[in-house]
């Protein structure tokens, strides 16, 4: 079996999708990788610890990929160059990761002989289904979008994983797929050998945001909490661990990161390799995410769930998808530093409603179908893989 995998960032494949390759190769497959933004190999090897397998990386294709918006030109060109890729790996199994390549991807593979199946994996919907964003752009955006999918999608070897219930339901019942050639996959799935549950730490209150520091994630309202929180006796200190992008529309200016870098009580971390994320969970009390982007089920909140740390999130339904409010972690309604300090300072102030809350997240991840040997197996079984 030869299988190619198409990203629209390797970074993000080695975090999030390397797992799932290392376990295509266990069996015996090829695997071939066709993705934007090349990691040079030493930063490749730092990001690769997260299952703890050793592989030999895969054969590499690299695209010219525009991660942040749309791009006729070169998105027409991404077409044909997925379609060159499938072709030049000779794959059997072609696995589409995020929008941009599902979609350009699987129109750029219609009318081809092969790849006997075509896996497009849905991990959310991004901003171009930011239901706030009503504007007549961001409409025909969304439009376009769809009839892409639907034609992509429409041969019947395509198959579509869904993270969330919720994306499923809306894009079935928008017409892209047949719901009978739909899956629910619960993510990339975590390492309960590397991610083992660890005893709450003593000390002040600790939290961690970790993600990419954009403003539809919450980010901004981070430091402004702290303040809020500080303002009335009860010292935290949030953690934040993750990257920003210059060119991505939604990044916080200069300005905005130099105040947040230097806000009291904030602590920026900048990004921290995968097999570094177990020690630093055991150090935090929660962890939070109060986005508002269309997420799928964060990875961060499946990691906090094994180590038995609760989440502070809001009314996501990525976040709902793992987050039960008051059993494993709280739901806010709104996203206000003053309703995130209040939720902060509800648990951070009463130690048993901690433990059990951190009971309930050990427990949610437990029962849940999180273990990544889980996901991967049920992910190839739609390549044809039995066992």
């Amino acid at each position: 079996m030869r299988v190619l995998y198409v990203c629209n960032d390797h970074a993000y494949f080695e975090a999030h999708r390397r797992p799932l390759a290392n376990a295509a190769a266990a069996i015996g497959a090829k695997v071939t990788l066709a993705t934007g933004h090349v990691l040079p190999s030493a930063q490749v090897d730092s990001r690769t610890a997260s299952d703890g397998v050793p592989s030999s990386s895969p054969s590499i294709i690299s695209l010219d990929v525009e991660r942040h918006r749309f791009d006729l030109k070169r998105d027409i060109r991404l077409a044909f160059d997925i379609r060159a890729a499938a072709k030049a790996s000779r794959a059997d199994v072609v696995h589409l990761l995020t929008l941009k390549p599902i979609v350009f991807g699987a129109l750029g593979l219609l009318f081809t002989v092969g790849p006997t199946r075509i896996i497009a994996t849905f991990p959310g919907l991004g901003r171009v289904f930011d239901r706030s964003d009503r504007t007549l752009l961001a409409r025909l955006r969304r439009l376009l979008v769809l009839v892409g999918l639907r034609i992509g999608l429409a041969p019947a070897r395509a198959h579509a994983i869904f993270e969330t219930p919720d994306d499923r339901r809306l894009l079935t019942g928008l017409g892209v797929i047949p719901d009978d050639r739909t899956s629910h996959i619960s993510g990339a799935g975590v390492d309960p050998d590397l991610f083992a549950p660890a005893p709450l730490p003593d000390g002040p209150f600790r939290l961690l945001y970790a993600g990419r520091i954009l403003r539809a994630k919450g980010v901004a309202v981070l430091a402004e909490t702290v303040a809020w929180l500080h303002a009335r006796n009860c010292p935290v200190e949030i953690l934040i661990a993750g990257d920003t992008t210059e060119a991505d529309p939604d990044a916080l200016s200069k300005a905005e990161l130099d105040a947040l870098r230097n806000a009291r009580g904030v602590t920026c971390l900048g990004m921290v390799p995968a097999n570094k994320m177990p020690a630093l969970l055991a150090t935090v009390h929660a962890v939070i995410l109060p986005t508002r982007y269309q997420e799928g089920i964060p990875r961060i909140l499946i990691e906090a769930a094994a180590i038995g740390r609760p989440a502070i999130v809001s009314d996501n339904p990525g976040c709902a998808a793992i987050i039960a409010d008051g059993v494993n972690g709280l739901i806010l309604p709104e996203i206000t530093a003053a309703a995130v300090g209040a939720a902060v300072q509800a648990i951070a102030s009463d130690h048993s409603r901690l433990a059990s809350l951190s009971e309930g997240a050990l427990n949610r991840f437990q029962s849940g179908g999180f273990a990544m040997a889980e996901i991967n197996l049920a992910t190839l079984k739609l390549y044809g893989v039995e066992g």
